[in-house]
């Protein structure tokens, strides 16, 4: 029991590690600093090729370093914030790992909202890969009476690999860039402070 706890910790470290790293060592890090604290008429103002990393350092800026409150956090956002938050960290977790491994650490309580956000935002195809996971997801906790413990063993649904492999080579996601500058544009007035 306390190895699986072990492997799952070390997972959820591994893909923070991974996300942050580039963030924390980049010339372009501190280009981007300044729309921590972004404002909404500014939007108008960012160049598309830097509107995503601008939203995406203003709504990282609102997550504790810790990642303790990141769920009520987002849960407390505008829908498109919290959309466009959930995409984000899915869209990451997929094509670094799988959508298993979305399943058995945190970005498992964003699966909906970024199923949600990609029908929004009109990528209908990983919209309709997200919902058989999050099916999939569900119906493996009714299964296993919602044992935390036993997540682990969602890596070995062959299902899941198979929809990995769906959003991975899917046409919406080599047009998501422009799906979400366009949805971020849309919805302005929800992004920044």
């Amino acid at each position: 029991m306390n190895e699986i706890w072990i492997v799952l910790l070390f997972i959820a470290a591994a893909a923070v590690i991974v996300y942050l790293f580039p963030v924390f060592f980049t010339d372009d890090n501190n280009k981007f600093k300044k729309y921590r604290k972004l404002k909404s008429e500014q939007i108008d103002e960012i160049p598309d090729e830097e509107l995503e990393a601008a939203i995406t350092e203003w709504l990282f800026a609102k997550i504790d370093n810790k990642g303790t409150t990141e769920f009520s956090i987002v849960n407390a956002l505008a829908r498109p914030c919290k959309y466009f938050y959930s995409i984000y960290v899915i869209t990451e977790e997929i094509c670094n790992g799988s959508i298993a491994q979305c399943c058995i650490n945190s970005t498992r309580f964003f699966m909906k909202y970024a199923e949600n956000g990609f029908r929004d935002i009109g990528a209908e195809n990983l919209a309709e890969i997200l919902s058989k996971a999050n099916a999939i997801f569900d119906e493996f906790l009714k299964e296993h009476d919602e044992k935390i413990s036993s997540l682990a063993e969602i890596c070995g649904i062959s299902e899941l690999d198979t929809l990995t492999d769906e959003f991975k080579n899917s046409a919406d996601l080599e047009n998501l860039s422009t799906l979400v500058i366009d949805y971020i544009r849309k919805n302005a007035e929800y992004f920044g402070d």
